[in-house]
């Protein structure tokens, strides 16, 4: 049983809705990379290249290419890996339209997180950038639900645990696929952020160039 809401449900995507992909190209194509050729003593660009292969091995579709704790154990290293990212968290940098859209519509909408990141990555920036007070929920589709958010089980999961129809969620998100294509798929009203100029088919009125745009819309409804 789905159980009636006060207020609607606007969740939002992290990484590149939010805030910007520095902090993970650091982690994932500098860092890690780096702890390998220590490792294994090798020089930095043949030991990326030995990482990249690995990445693509396992793929973007399979919820383990998104969880550091995994590529720790699958690439031998035997560091922290919250060391990484805490030298690393210099890198993370919100978008200027993030802090005053979620403002505004954090006064009239419950605020979540959808994301594919992990726990890991999505607690850590939250936390750094004073994040966390903004949102009610956080789902992470790969290490809550074993799946990435492109798959709908994601998506209807996160709304099933919130006891809402997807039909009752708004969402947006950076990716065309995973955010838009699939979110609709399953009957969420889903929106596009377009940061930069694409030529994915998108539904009038669907495509936003900002977090600023997007909340002008909502509020307006």
């Amino acid at each position: 049983m789905f159980s009636m809401t006060k207020k609607r449900i606007i969740s939002f995507d992290l990484d590149g809705t939010l805030a910007d992909l520095n902090f993970e190209k650091a982690v994932w194509l500098t860092e890690i990379p780096r702890l390998f050729a220590k490792k294994n003593n090798l020089d930095f660009e043949t030991a990326k290249s030995a990482v990249f292969a690995a990445y693509a091995y396992v793929g973007d579709k399979d919820a383990r290419w998104y969880d550091i704790k995994f590529w720790f154990r699958e690439l031998g290293l035997a560091e922290d890996y919250n060391t990484i990212l805490k030298e690393s968290s210099h890198l993370i940098n919100l978008y200027p339209d993030t802090i005053p859209a979620l403002r505004k519509l954090s006064k009239s909408y419950e605020l979540i997180v959808i994301s594919n990141a992990t726990r890991e990555f999505i607690n850590f920036k939250l936390r750094v950038e004073n994040l966390e007070k903004y949102f009610t929920r956080v789902f992470s589709a790969t290490s809550d639900f074993g799946c990435i958010k492109g798959e709908p089980r994601g998506y209807l999961e996160a709304c099933n645990r919130m006891g809402i129809p997807p039909t009752e969620l708004t969402h947006i998100g950076d990716d065309y696929q995973f955010d838009y294509v699939s979110a609709r798929k399953v009957g969420i009203d889903a929106y596009f952020l377009e940061r930069k100029k694409t030529e994915f088919p998108v539904e009038k009125g669907r495509k936003v160039r900002d977090l600023g745009e997007f909340a002008e819309i909502i509020l307006a409804h």
